[in-house]
Formats: structure tokens, C-alpha cells, sequence
């Protein structure tokens, strides 16, 4: 579908066009010639130009009057508007054809505090909306602990719900084995959090494999009751085809799981902040001397262990760099 424009002069150019047939666009208050896009959270107004083209202008942002302009744009769709929105706040403009109209600076410095997470979580929903399966698409989102890889996850889910997908939202978290089964090389071991924490083959045998491709759809959520440290069987549950499965956790690229993703998320972060993090998340239930020592004892090198074997950057296809969690960068990676 192409962006509609209302007549410049006294005609009535859009008479009979109504602005709701038009997804995304509405009327701009207080003028006939230009109409907004809402684009992940932020409201931009969209005028033509005098160069076949359209000015931008960013009406939810902080400072009145900024914006960008972008020729010739006469023929683009509502998504490439969007990317042309989204390219512009990351200071990465496409060049115009034909060079008489130049782009209007944008101030990038000047966005709204967790604008740029909101921009993450519009081009993660378009990455998932870009997946064509004939079965739930089985989204992962991997990364260390700490790595703000669950709190991703369910800003997701929210946002893809928003949108009217069906989502099932679930956690490596709930596929641990029982304590008595997942500490056989001590409390400490990082070759133990890599190899014996998790129970993959149930992780397949009731979420992962019914959900992909010759699945029948009905799955469980979970094999694990956190609360009561014990085996869980859940109610089966059936997804429909179009479901979207959101699913975080450590360690998610190792061979066991790797073919069983439709899209592949990694959460990046610097490994001694994951130290900091968890010292500020868990000080009201253990002391800081114990959480140091179990990230720099277990997880910590149980990640370089992972890093090294398994390579996950060269697997994923999206690495989110969140040492900043307002200002996380986005990487596509090509596999």
C-alpha cells in the first residue's frame, strides 16, 4: 500500500479517502496538507515536498520544528516511510537521488530518554513479522545472565501482542533439572552450569519440537517448578499457526537447540557488568561476596565456555549490544 497525501491546493484531493483506511496515518491537527505516522512510540508528521519528496517532522520528540527531509519519496510504501523514520534517528540517512533537496539535519542527540529502545523493539517485531513459516515462529533471545535478555524478552511480547500476535512467552528457566540432578561437579563449576543445568531434551520434546515444522502445535510451557525445585508437567496447551514463540535463557545457540530457532536474538553485554547488575538484583537475598563469587566462579566462565565452543555471534541473526539499556545498538548479522 502506498502513502496517501491530501491535495496541496483548495481541491479536494482526499475527499473519499478516509484517514482510518490508511493504517498508521491520520489527519495532522491544525493543517490539510500533511498527515502523522506513528512509529514505535513517537508521532512524525509527513508533508510533501516541493522535491517530490516528504519532510519529516518529529512531533512527539523534544524540541518543536525537528525533523528531516528525504526526496524523491512520492512512490514509497508506509513501511519504507517507517525505515526512512528509523534510519533518520539512528544518524544513519539514506542519500537522496537527486541531490537538489538536501536532507534536513536530524537531532539525534536530542532524543527523548528510551526512544532508542523503543526503535529496538519496533525493528525486532518487524525482524519476527519478516519470518514466513508454516508453523509458530520459535524466536530466541540469548545471552549472558544479567544481560537484560528476560526484560528484552517481555518488552517484546508486550509490544508483539500490541500488534495482535498471539505469543507464548517462556524461559530456559523454567527447563532446569531438580538441584539434586544439576550440581554433580559442586555449587561452583562452570563445566556444570554449561553441561548439566538444563534438560534440553524436554526443552524439544514438549515446547520447541511441537511448535516447528511437522509439529502438532500442542506444547507445554515448562518442565520446572522453580518454587517447589521439582519436575513440572503443565496442562498442554494448543498454539495457533501464527503464534509467536518468545523464549530467553543461556546458552539458547549450543547444537542441541540451534536448528530449532526461527529467529535469532543475542543479547550483548561486557561480562564484569553482569557482575555489577547482579550484585544490584540480588543484594536483598544474598551477600555480595557470594554473588561475585558465583558469577566469577560459574557464570562468567561458563559464557567464555560457550563463547568459545559454540561462536553464537556467528549464529544469530540480531546481536543487541545493552551495556546502556536505553541506548542499545542493533547489529544484523549475516549467516
Amino acid at each position: 500500500m502506498k502513502a496517501i497525501y491530501p491535495d496541496d491546493g483548495d481541491g479536494d484531493g482526499d475527499q473519499g479517502i478516509p484517514a482510518e483506511a490508511v493504517p498508521g496515518l491520520r489527519p495532522e491537527t491544525g493543517g490539510a496538507t500533511s498527515l502523522t505516522l506513528a512509529v514505535d512510540g513517537e508521532t512524525f508528521a509527513l508533508r510533501r515536498n516541493e522535491c517530490n519528496g516528504t519532510d519529516y517532522t518529529w512531533l512527539s520528540g523534544p524540541n518543536p520544528g525537528y525533523g528531516f527531509g528525504m526526496s524523491p519519496t512520492l512512490d514509497l510504501s508506509l513501511d519504507e516511510h517507517r525505515e526512512n523514520i528509523r534510519r533518520a534517528d539512528l544518524g544513519h540517512l539514506p542519500s537522496s537521488d537527486d541531490g537538489n533537496c538536501p536532507r534536513l539535519p536530524v537531532a539525534v542527540s536530542e532524543k527523548r530518554p528510551g526512544s532508542r529502545r523503543a526503535d529496538l523493539l519496533g525493528r525486532l517485531c518487524q525482524a519476527v513479522g519478516s519470518v514466513t513459516v508454516a508453523h509458530p515462529v520459535r524466536v530466541a533471545v540469548d545471552g549472558p545472565p544479567a544481560a537484560g535478555k528476560t526484560t528484552l524478552a517481555d518488552e517484546l511480547a508486550v509490544v508483539l501482542r500490541e500488534q495482535g500476535r498471539d505469543v507464548i512467552r517462556a524461559t530456559i528457566d523454567d527447563f532446569l533439572f531438580p538441584r539434586a540432578q544439576r550440581y554433580p561437579r559442586g555449587e561452583y563449576s562452570a563445566e556444570g552450569c554449561y553441561f548439566d543445568a538444563h534438560d534440553y531434551g524436554a526443552l524439544n520434546r514438549i515446547l520447541l519440537d511441537p511448535l516447528g515444522p511437522g509439529g502438532d502445535r500442542n506444547f507445554q510451557p515448562a518442565a520446572y517448578d522453580r518454587t517447589a525445585d521439582a519436575v513440572l508437567s503443565p496442562s498442554v496447551n494448543t498454539a495457533p499457526v501464527d503464534a509467536v514463540l518468545v523464549f530467553d535463557g543461556v546458552f539458547l545457540m549450543r547444537p542441541e537447540l540451534i536448528d530449532r530457532w526461527d529467529l535469532r536474538i543475542l543479547v550483548s553485554i561486557a561480562l564484569e557488568k553482569t557482575v555489577q547488575r547482579a550484585v544490584i538484583r540480588e543484594r536483598r537475598v544474598s551477600s555480595r561476596a557470594d554473588i561475585e563469587r558465583r558469577w566469577r566462579e560459574r557464570y562468567i566462565p561458563s559464557q567464555q565456555l560457550y563463547f568459545d565452543t559454540v561462536r553464537p555471534t556467528e549464529h544469530v541473526d540480531i546481536v543487541v549490544h545493552n551495556d546502556e539499556p536505553q541506548q542499545p545498538v542493533w547489529e544484523s548479522q549475516t549467516r
